[in-house]
């Protein structure tokens, strides 16, 4: 470390100047919405020392390094997971432990069943090392005999690759098994020493990937973010100033499909308004449930006075609705106008008000290609499968050359399990343009998730050398608001965390 760096800096490592750290908590509360109090002000001293050192620059430095750098840069990642609590651990909260095993899970699977759509879908945003996740894995293992029969797209997701890591290893020490019970340690892990080794089964059931939180790359069908059953975010929305809980809960809300449920922490600040989420309170666990319409007032029903299953229950087992077409009409609306509208819409993840504007277009404007692979897409990020896989066919059938297209229906086909259909829908897209690099991610992915990860990272590594051969600037075919730059720093991390995996899965 160079002189300024030690100036201010003590034997013990922590910041010594203080108007650099006001410049930092500034830049933290700006830049990112995440308000430092006083309990944290240590960390934040001494991830800024680490992290000169890591990076070989004074904090000054550093704190341009960060300024300058995108949300998915190494440089504001380190800086994010020294300030946030990473630590976890399985079976965390009694209570709300509780209510998932209880109420919330058997709910679920009660109208899926009852719709004959055997179709699960979890994701544990701000995931840590993953105990949460493979928490409910275990649980879902439990509470379903016929779990051969069910698809379980469970997820884990956060920002500190690190954690990430030791997620995707399923090794844990004492610390994390403190409120585990003997029946899951014994059946569930292996001991070794003083190292609990999760089995693999459980282990495999589990995807973990990179993503920020503060990031606008989701909902998405890329990263596998939307028509979500159940979200569990405790203990992440504390660290965020109001505007940008706002934010958050929005989007968080915009990846639930129809009576779905999101679960924060007790001490998670409420912020519902303009979402369809109401709130429920129980012994200091906090859920949330997504209604059917935003326009819709629904009164919120006590947990003590009417149980949380029937009404979920009631309200789920509604059959979904089938899209049909209306007549034709006799007057076709200017299409760049519906086109406008339809983005509009779109940027703002209201899926249904986009199948329901397509659904108003007259036979001709709606089975145009562009239009039918909107609704495809519009489909999958509600759920509704098989009727998205049909709009794909129907577009494919007009033109068979839309790598896009094929993209999307693979993207579906995941989400339906049907792993050998989608990779094949990938290779055609790449038989198409062999540059488009959302196929070579996708198809990166998806051999790693088939236990192929040298193929996996050669298209990975792909996907990467064809990203940085644009300029950083420009927009990247098929993922809007994304560019070559953030895209560049998202493959970076996978494969990172990818690279390590197959030594894991060989033990």
């Amino acid at each position: 470390m160079n002189n300024d760096s030690m100036h201010i800096t003590n034997q013990r490592g922590v910041l010594q100047d203080n108007q650099c750290e006001e410049d930092f908590i500034r830049f933290i509360r700006s830049r990112l919405g995440l308000v430092i109090k006083s309990h944290q002000l240590y960390d934040l001293r001494k991830t800024i020392v680490d992290a000169s050192e890591k990076f070989h620059c004074t904090p000054s430095a550093y704190l341009e390094l960060i300024k300058t750098s995108g949300v998915e840069s190494p440089y504001l990642e380190f800086l994010i997971a020294g300030i946030t609590i990473g630590e976890t651990y399985f079976f965390r909260d009694d209570h709300q432990m509780q209510l998932l095993s209880e109420n919330v899970l058997p709910a679920l699977i009660q109208s899926k069943r009852a719709a004959n759509h055997f179709f699960l879908r979890i994701w544990s945003a701000g995931c840590a090392s993953g105990e949460e996740i493979y928490t409910i894995a275990m649980l879902l293992r439990e509470m379903l005999p016929d779990y051969q029969k069910w698809t379980l797209q469970l997820m884990g997701s956060d920002i500190n690759t690190a954690s990430l890591k030791k997620a995707r290893e399923g090794i844990y020490g004492e610390w994390s098994m403190r409120s585990i019970s003997d029946y899951y340690k014994n059946k569930y892990f292996n001991r070794e020493k003083n190292q609990y080794h999760l089995h693999h089964d459980i282990r495999d059931a589990v995807n973990f990937m990179w993503l920020n939180l503060g990031s606008e790359d989701y909902p998405s069908m890329i990263n596998n973010t939307n028509a979500q059953d159940l979200i569990l975010c405790r203990n992440v929305l504390i660290y965020f100033d109001d505007h940008h809980v706002r934010n958050l809960m929005k989007k968080l809300d915009a990846c639930l499909v129809e009576g779905a449920f999101l679960m924060l922490g007790a001490s998670d600040p409420i912020q519902i308004k303009n979402t369809s989420l109401s709130s429920y309170q129980k012994e200091g666990a906090l859920l949330m449930h997504s209604t059917a319409k935003k326009e819709e007032k629904r009164p919120e029903p006590s947990l003590s006075d009417e149980p949380l299953v029937m009404y979920h229950d009631t309200y789920q087992k509604r059959k979904p609705e089938k899209i049909t077409l209306p007549p034709k009409i006799s007057h076709k609306p200017k299409s760049d106008a519906v086109k406008s509208e339809i983005e509009k819409l779109m940027d703002e993840s209201s899926w249904q008000d986009v199948i329901n504007k397509l659904t108003g277009l007259d036979q001709n404007t709606l089975h145009q290609v562009d239009m039918l692979n909107i609704m495809a897409t519009a489909l999958a990020n509600i759920g509704k499968l098989d009727d998205a896989v049909l709009s794909c066919e129907e577009s494919l059938g007009l033109d068979k050359t839309q790598k896009q297209t094929w993209v999307t229906l693979a993207m579906v086909l995941i989400e339906k399990n049907q792993l050998v259909e989608a990779e094949s829908a990938l290779r055609k897209a790449l038989f198409l343009d062999y540059q488009f690099v959302i196929a070579h991610l996708q198809l990166g992915l998806l051999l790693i998730r088939n236990g192929n990860i040298k193929k996996g990272l050669s298209s990975l590594l792909n996907a990467l050398s064809i990203t940085q051969s644009y300029s950083a600037s420009k927009s990247v075919d098929g993922m809007k608001g994304m560019d070559y730059g953030r895209l560049a720093d998202i493959l970076k991390h996978d494969i990172e965390l990818y690279t390590d995996k197959e030594q894991v899965w060989k033990k």
